[in-house]
């Protein structure tokens, strides 16, 4: 039955159910976060740091109660990805970050899908190739983009983000272009 630990009592829960709450919050967090950004950025500014907590935590804590999975991390990457996507497109829409940036993180999220898709072992906690560790590195900073650019809006701070996010965004297709240049025949 969903929700039970294996073997044992109906009523307790997998390893794997508060980890998967707080990446599902992301799936809130984002609309929210969107939706709050014009009327309450204070709030938007609040959300972004809940979002980024929760990614930071719910990885580790599934892998410290022995309940990290492929499909736990299959989901982390969807929940950031949501999460993202809404923070990066409402700041391009405010005008505080360039509108590269929200594009190119999709087109990386994209790009992820299609290697996971191809990699029966993806999200094994194997070590990672420069592209897989850059792509990292690029997540770290779409979500620093988001928390810097709702304070940003927050605080009123009158200096503008659009260069700063554009380097990120060459950093979010960076792997992709790595890939393209190391790229294997398939057999």
């Amino acid at each position: 039955m969903p929700g039970e630990a294996p073997g044992g009592d109906p009523g307790s829960r997998s390893p794997s159910f508060l980890p998967d709450v707080l990446t599902g919050s992301r799936f809130v967090l984002g609309p929210l976060f969107a939706l709050s950004l014009p009327s309450a950025p204070g709030l938007a500014f609040v959300l972004a740091g809940v979002a980024a907590a929760t990614d930071f935590v719910d990885g580790r804590l599934a892998r410290r109660l022995g309940g990290g999975s492929s499909r736990g991390a299959a989901l982390d990457v969807v929940g950031d990805g949501v999460f993202v996507l809404c923070g990066l497109g409402a700041l391009a829409w405010a005008r505080v970050l360039a509108a590269s940036l929200p594009v190119a993180a999709a087109v990386s999220l994209l790009a992820l899908a299609r290697v996971w898709h191809r990699r029966p072992s993806a999200g094994d906690g194997g070590p990672r190739g420069w592209p897989d560790s850059l792509g990292h590195v690029a997540g770290i900073l779409n979500y620093g983009a988001v928390f810097v650019g709702a304070g940003f809006v927050a605080f009123e701070v009158p200096i503008s983000l659009h260069g700063a996010s554009v380097l990120v965004a060459v950093v979010n297709v960076a792997p992709i272009a790595m890939r393209w240049g190391f790229r294997t025949p398939v057999r």
